[in-house]
């Protein structure tokens, strides 16, 4: 347990000094928006507020579900392993978006100071303008099914359905590029598939 909240708080670290860094980097076509081929094709939404208003809410139900899960069962040596992955993917992603900061292809990001402890929070878990490579909804929001549906038998169509419906809210805002998406189901693929010696690795450090 005791390297499970060293790792966490590490995560917290990595995530303070990235989300500086990204902001801060000086460069001279972030403000030119990228291709992507599905913004290409599906609506345009990002205006839409009563969308935005629901979307980070839409997006924590099996974060919160499996939380809750692993409460009510009393099944905290699978919290501890999910807090472990969580952590390390966390990690690995701002590693990723400071290596490679591409322009918010939102166009309409703006990067505040963090003056209180709710806009603390807010950077924290929603994210900010540069941290784009990979999509920390999508990884989360994956390793939560991935969870949910081994330890608590949640059909993996559940899962399914409501991360292509949170990927799609999330392209029509147009708040990842694809390539974001496609290398946050690689990553958190990569690391659930070797869950057990990932955690077994840290729990013995």
């Amino acid at each position: 347990m005791r390297n499970t909240i060293i790792i966490l708080m590490i995560a917290v670290l990595f995530r303070l000094t990235s989300m500086h860094f990204v902001n801060n980097v000086k460069t001279t076509n972030m403000k030119n928006v990228m291709h992507d081929v599905l913004h290409s094709y599906i609506p345009d939404l990002r205006y839409k507020k009563v969308i935005e208003k629901h979307y980070d809410t839409y997006s924590s139900i099996p974060i919160l579900m499996y939380i809750l899960l692993c409460i009510y069962k009393s099944n905290y040596e699978s919290l501890n392993n999910y807090t472990i992955l969580f952590s390390l993917m966390h990690i690995i992603r701002c590693i990723f978006y400071s290596m490679t900061i591409l322009p918010d292809p939102s166009g309409k990001c703006r990067f505040g100071k963090i003056n209180s402890i709710s806009t603390f929070f807010d950077f924290i878990l929603r994210g900010t303008c540069g941290d784009l490579i990979f999509s920390g909804h999508t990884a989360t929001i994956l390793l939560s099914w991935k969870f949910l549906e081994d330890d608590f038998n949640i059909p993996s169509c559940v899962g399914l359905i409501h991360t292509t419906g949170m990927i799609g809210t999330m392209m029509t805002l147009r708040k990842h590029y694809s390539i974001d998406v496609i290398i946050a189901i690689l990553v958190t693929s990569l690391l659930y598939n070797n869950k057990h010696p990932i955690v077994s690795y840290i729990s013995d450090l």
